[in-house]
């Protein structure tokens, strides 16, 4: 949905207390082309409640559907949840 550029990097000793990792500035621009579409908004969102598990028992949780899918809900690309989105509703 967006395009990011790193703008600055600010190095950690900027912060006090000092954190243990340096931080950037970014600067983030609405993609004009991106289509919204109201289901794939839906999976995205609910998915996205269960980030941490797998998609198979996220779907399950968040649909009552069974798929067979180990991978975690954080892994998925975009072209994933297109597939998706597109297999259950």
């Amino acid at each position: 949905y967006n395009e990011v550029e790193i703008k600055e990097v600010v190095p950690r000793s900027s912060f006090y207390p000092q954190p243990k990792v340096d931080s950037v500035v970014v600067l983030l621009r609405r993609k004009q082309d991106v289509k919204k579409d109201d289901k794939f908004n839906l999976l995205v969102r609910e998915l996205f409640r269960y980030k941490n598990k797998t998609v198979s028992n996220a779907v399950k949780l968040a649909f009552k559907k069974d798929i067979d899918d180990e991978r975690k809900v954080r892994e998925l690309k975009e072209e994933d949840l297109i597939k998706l989105t597109n297999e259950l509703m």
